[in-house]
């Protein structure tokens, strides 16, 4: 009498019967679906060749979980339940083994694992947040604490936390990660507030979820940490835009900002252009280390009058612009005059290196498609200041 029931096996259970000395004396037919062995294969064969158990293993384990190889040598993992009674003479136990192929939820759940550990050691904040029904974390990354200071917990209370750490610059841009006419195909960069107070530049790309009303009900996020990488770009911006002996800004960024300034900023505008009139004289007869001194202490003299408001440029070896942007025309031809007077004090102390210097100003109340024509107005006040000095000294010299 065979002691499996008499009903439809499930495909992926396993039924097995084994005797006391551990030989399998009934089989389910599906053993060749799961195990590709034959039940003639199989029958007559001890159970250790397919588990690590015992009989005697058996006889005292109600439930437990194993991995048999199949006949191809692949890992295939069961939950096992035992159950022992005693054959038709009543002397010897038999084991009923019931096995139920768990291999593919083995393989989600050691596939969970792994990515749940890859996530818990990863420097990058990965997380989930539910916009509806409501806003919460559904899950976050230990990273967010490293990053940003604040606690796991601290989130999970408070979800709409990144957003009351936004820089107020970079709100907007904040806002846009949960509205669902966003473009997510790009990365977000803006800066957070670190617990300690100082910002971070942080870098995200998000992947929206929208349900069948086209709702934004969920994004996920991998956010990484680019403050590194931003004060590299500044740093290279610096070399790209600044002058190396003056440290002014040189005429690539003098360039930029009248771009900017005749197409998109509309401000009244002064602007200052400047030559030195003896730097050649000075390179010939006394070196270039000289006219690098001359130079650097116009630089000085042009950053003490003029602020941080204005843009003043280093545009070439002996010429120097400034740009004053939002001002009035009466306070624009007082810095210049600032600026004379500066020079005069400087070449009262310096009576060796005195600073020898072409000025010439242009004022307009727009910067809008002007910038050029006030420039070229500025320069040609410059070379009229620059003849009208070399008449002065031509006359002197006829006197004499």
């Amino acid at each position: 009498m065979s002691l499996i029931p008499n009903r439809t096996i499930f495909s992926r259970e396993l039924q097995i019967v084994i005797d006391s000395c551990g030989m399998i004396t009934e089989i389910t037919s599906n053993c060749y679906d799961i195990l590709g062995y034959t039940d003639v294969e199989m029958l007559d064969t001890n159970i250790c060749k397919y588990l690590k158990y015992t009989f005697d293993d058996l006889v005292h384990i109600e439930s437990t979980n194993a991995e048999i190889l199949s006949k191809d040598g692949i890992k295939i993992f069961f939950d096992i339940s035992s159950n022992h009674i005693r054959n038709n003479d009543n002397k010897h136990y038999l084991v009923h083994l019931s096995l139920i192929d768990i291999s593919k939820y083995k393989e989600s759940k050691n596939r969970e694992e792994m990515l749940f550990r890859m996530f818990s050691h990863a420097k990058d904040l990965i997380c989930r947040l539910e916009l509806i029904p409501e806003v919460k974390f559904t899950y976050l990354s230990p990273s967010v604490e490293d990053i940003l200071g604040y606690s796991l917990e601290e989130y999970k209370k408070n979800p709409m936390l990144p957003f009351e750490i936004i820089h107020p610059d970079d709100r907007e841009i904040q806002l846009s990660k949960v509205d669902r006419k966003t473009d997510f195909s790009k990365l977000f960069q803006a800066r957070f507030r670190h617990k300690k107070g100082h910002y971070l530049w942080l870098e995200d790309y998000i992947i929206p979820y929208y349900n069948k009303e086209g709702q934004l009900v969920a994004v996920e996020t991998i956010t990484r940490n680019i403050q590194e990488k931003k004060e590299l770009e500044i740093r290279l911006e610096k070399l790209g835009y600044h002058d190396n002996l003056t440290a002014l800004f040189n005429k690539n960024y003098m360039l930029k900002e009248i771009d900017l300034l005749n197409n998109k900023i509309n401000v009244p505008v002064g602007i200052l252009a400047c030559d030195l009139d003896k730097l050649k004289y000075i390179n010939d007869s006394l070196g270039h280390s000289k006219g690098d001194i001359l130079i650097k202490n116009t630089a000085k003299l042009l950053l003490s009058t003029f602020n941080s408001n204005h843009i003043v440029v280093r545009a070439g070896g002996d010429e120097f612009v400034v740009i004053m942007m939002d001002i009035s025309c009466h306070e624009a031809n007082g810095l210049c005059s600032e600026f004379q007077v500066a020079i005069n004090h400087h070449n009262d102390g310096n009576r060796d290196m005195p600073i020898h210097i072409s000025m010439g100003r242009a004022y307009s109340e727009t910067s809008l498609n002007v910038m050029q024509h006030t420039l070229d107005i500025a320069d040609s006040n410059m070379y009229k200041n620059k003849r009208q000095k070399k008449h002065v000294q031509y006359l002197m010299g006829q006197a004499n």
